[in-house]
């Protein structure tokens, strides 16, 4: 509910008319497909956390076997498309450049204790 929330604005204030287009279509495929990545990914980790006997373990299964911040992938993935719903596919470019040095200088960092060298 609250991404429909942040995204109201844009559909409000649309020039033209919804339409399924071959760029909203990915768009949206974006959106669903970052929400679910980032949703599965942490949901995971909450699992393997809830057993005591993992306490003070990293976890490496699932997605996280395949990338260390797969939750922050589907972050970019996910707000990419609700940006790219504007039509304005230069200031999305922008925004997802913008959202992914966030990510590796300060979001990434904070989480591990390290510091970035981006």
């Amino acid at each position: 509910m609250f991404p429909t929330l942040m995204a109201l604005p844009i559909y409000l204030t649309s020039a033209e008319p919804f339409e399924w287009s071959t760029a909203n279509i990915a768009c949206m495929s974006l959106y669903v497909t970052g929400s679910f990545i980032a949703t599965w990914s942490e949901l995971q980790r909450k699992w393997f956390k809830q057993d005591p006997n993992n306490k003070g373990k990293l976890y490496t299964h699932g997605l996280f076997r395949i990338s260390r911040h797969p939750n922050c992938f589907g972050d970019l993935l996910l707000t990419s498309g609700w940006w790219g719903f504007t039509g304005n596919y230069s200031a999305t470019a922008i925004m997802a450049g913008i959202q992914l040095l966030n990510f590796c200088n300060t979001v990434i960092p904070e989480m591990t204790g390290k510091s970035s060298n981006i």
